[in-house]
């Protein structure tokens, strides 16, 4: 038996055996992986009540953050947690011009803490 012989029958016998079935899927278009976009804005500063001498503080926030509101430095009395809105409520303030300060770390992993300072109400004895 020849080499060319052997070769021919190795072709016959892969030829003749029966055909595996196989699945055919059909390719899909898929987006190429894109990062989250951030959004423009984690929060903002929805309104500042001042109701005798209790002052509200009431953020919208768009995205997971640890956030913090002072108000001349002193933390809320007390927060109220309406998802999406967040009102800090300070309570006995005397009367003149503050400052609220609004402290914020993103959850995306950043190390720093962001600042906001802004002059908010005045109010005088009611």
């Amino acid at each position: 038996m020849t080499v060319l012989s052997l070769a021919l029958m190795m072709a016959s016998a892969c030829t003749s055996a029966a055909a595996t079935p196989t699945v055919t899927i059909a390719p899909t278009a898929t987006e190429s992986p894109t990062s989250t976009p951030l959004p423009v804005k984690e929060w903002t500063l929805e309104d500042v009540r001042v109701d005798g001498s209790t002052v509200t503080v009431s953020l919208r926030v768009y995205v997971g953050i640890d956030v913090q509101v002072t108000l001349d430095g002193k933390p809320a009395d007390e927060v109220v947690n309406t998802l999406p809105t967040l009102d800090y409520v300070f309570l006995n303030v005397a009367p003149g011009q503050h400052t609220v300060e609004v402290r914020w770390t993103p959850s995306l992993g950043q190390k720093r803490d962001f600042v906001k300072i802004v002059p908010c109400c005045s109010h005088g004895v009611q």
